[in-house]
Formats: C-alpha cells, structure tokens, sequence
C-alpha cells in the first residue's frame, strides 16, 4: 500500500484509487480469512489515508465477518480524525 500512498503523494490519485480497487478485487479472492481480513483491512487503510473514504467503506463492508468489518471501520474512523486533527484520534476511545 506504499505506493498508494506514494501516487496520492505525487498528485497521481486517481491511479491510485485504480490499484486500491484492484488490490480490493484481489483481496475478496483470497480463500484464507485471516489473509483475507487483513488485506482488505490494509486497503481500507490506505483509502482512508489518501481520502477516499467511500472506497474505504465499501470495502470495510466487504471484510469476513462482523468484527473485521467493525475493526475496519474504526480504523477509517481514526484515520479520518488524525486528517482533521491529530489530537482527535487519542480520545477516540475515551467515553
């Protein structure tokens, strides 16, 4: 997902969501769910961090199981509360 994140960097985001949507494609193949879980979870991160949290979302949709599912949307939410103020994600937890 490095270079995702590389591309958005260089102003090549629009590529960069091309390859996030086709590691996602790959990802949705793959037979073990732990592997499967976790790749999709990273794909959702690296949407997230270049700002498409519509990908982001629809792929946290398309994890295993509930609680992937859930641990993939939190991870977007704290994603998208470091990008407005990195002092947000530390109380995200709190309450």
């Amino acid at each position: 997902m490095a270079i995702v994140k590389a591309m958005a960097k260089i102003g090549a985001k629009q590529q960069a969501m091309e390859l996030l949507k086709q590691a996602q494609g790959v990802a949705e193949k793959i037979g073990e769910e732990h592997l499967k879980a976790s790749t999709l979870k990273e794909v959702a991160k690296a949407a997230a961090v270049i700002g498409d949290f519509r990908l982001a979302r629809a792929v946290a949709y398309k994890q295993v199981n509930k609680v992937s599912e859930l641990e993939t949307l939190a991870l977007i939410l704290e994603t998208w509360a470091r990008s407005k103020d990195p002092r947000l994600a530390d109380n995200i937890w709190e309450n």
